[in-house]
């Protein structure tokens, strides 16, 4: 059957969520030739291949998109062939949207986690581990479109082991922008004025502080997350006077533990279904619940309410 070509245009947030990578797969599979390059905020797609095949790559592109894509049509045409050789990501473009779809961040996924937690797995316990469904998106761009160059992770070059993550199609961190690791990557440092750690000292440190009752500050996602020990009532005054935030609720970081990840929640609030199904949501919201009875916490914490704000960790350092 002879070949003919059409060219895509998708928006919506279709980017800084494993999109590109999607779609070079998609294209493999399918035995189509062209590319896919970001332009501005939205994706365009040029594939040449069967008219079956073609309508089949159309339809799957919204169909199979990743989880975290919210993918909208704006257009397809029919174009010339270009003759390409095979598929490739190509390089990004200004382009001409003006409805950008800013990407956004999301909790470690339950993959980077695992490995997070493998002694043996070459990001073990690295606070900044990510793929292509997670990790920081807004907090790390400087521009669109979303290219390492545009976020601040452009002055850690990478590895040899990280560049041939980001080139392997077959590997979850396929052309994921913020791709590092202890090698090449950022380091997590603590100081108190007196003390200064690198890597896992800082991060114990951080932990032995929490637990004598201190206020510690945490530069992450979004921007710096105030921590204190929620069942230290004298911490979470002094916190207060701190801020000078008298009498409004602090929200209350829970550790995700049991098979849903719910278990120590459940000791703080009265869960529904809708509500635990919130907390898991890959943005990782403040979610309110009524608190429970005799919940270990510190009564200023949320003073004469019933309810308390909740969330799980956000971030791999969270985790940590």
């Amino acid at each position: 059957m002879s070949a003919s070509a059409q060219r895509w245009r998708l928006g919506g947030r279709v980017q800084g969520v494993g999109f590109r990578p999607f779609v070079y797969r998609l294209a493999q599979s399918l035995q189509l030739s062209g590319w896919v390059r970001n332009e501005s905020g939205a994706v365009e797609i040029h594939a040449e291949g069967t008219a079956e095949r073609l309508r089949d790559f159309g339809t799957a592109l919204l169909e199979r998109a990743p989880a975290a894509a919210a993918a909208r049509l704006i257009g397809v045409t029919r174009v010339p062939l270009e003759s390409a050789k095979g598929f490739r990501i190509a390089a990004s473009t200004p382009g001409r949207d003006q409805q950008l779809a800013v990407p956004l961040e999301r909790c470690p996924c339950e993959d980077c986690l695992a490995e997070m937690a493998d002694p043996g797995a070459r990001r073990h316990r690295y606070p900044f581990i990510n793929c292509t469904q997670c990790g920081p998106r807004y907090t790390i761009l400087r521009r669109l479109p979303y290219d390492r160059c545009n976020t601040t992770l452009d002055g850690f070059p990478l590895c040899a082991d990280c560049a041939r993550e980001f080139a392997d199609p077959a590997d979850r961190r396929f052309h994921a922008q913020p791709l590092a690791c202890a090698a090449c990557g950022p380091s997590v440092q603590w100081t108190d004025g007196t003390r200064h750690e690198r890597g896992s000292p800082a991060l114990t440190a951080a932990v032995q502080a929490l637990r004598r009752g201190e206020i510690v500050a945490l530069r992450g996602v979004g921007g710096y997350h105030l921590l204190c020990d929620a069942a230290n009532q004298s911490a979470v005054l002094r916190l207060r006077e701190r801020k000078n935030r008298p009498a409004k609720p602090f929200a209350l970081m829970v550790p995700a533990r049991g098979r849903d990840g719910l278990d120590q929640v459940r000791e703080l609030g009265c869960l529904s279904v809708v509500q635990g199904d919130a907390l898991r949501d890959g943005s990782r919201p403040i979610v309110l619940t009524a608190k429970r009875y005799g919940a270990p916490l510190a009564a200023a914490v949320a003073p004469g309410l019933e309810e308390i704000g909740l969330m799980l960790p956000y971030s791999p350092m969270h985790h940590l």
